[in-house]
């Protein structure tokens, strides 16, 4: 199910090289719920998202956010689902294609 390829993949995540991230493990826990709130409810804010994306300047930051996020429920969703999951629930693939590079750091 979801929720357990959701988990498998957020164990296989390495965890960021904290000397090398650019931000807080707060700021990552904050643009984490901005993320959410930005998929949550009706309509998607794809401007919130692509803003936080442009925070992230490299692979570490990126595995901060993806570790931060976790698996999270939403109201639409019966299963816990991973940030990947979220987003591409949400964005059709044109509207990932601005994220898609920094997405790829996670592999």
């Amino acid at each position: 199910d979801a929720e357990k390829q959701a988990e498998g993949l957020l164990a296989g995540i390495s965890d960021p090289d904290k000397s090398k991230v650019t931000i807080s493990g707060t700021e990552a826990v904050s643009y984490c719920n901005q993320l959410e709130t930005a998929m949550s409810g009706p309509g998607t804010d794809e401007d919130t998202i692509y803003h936080i994306f442009s925070l992230i300047k490299n692979e570490h930051d990126m595995r901060l956010i993806y570790k931060a996020f976790g698996l999270r429920k939403s109201y639409m969703w019966t299963e816990k689902m991973d940030l990947i999951q979220w987003l591409n629930s949400e964005m059709s693939s044109s509207e990932m294609s601005p994220i898609n590079v920094k997405l790829s750091w996670l592999s």
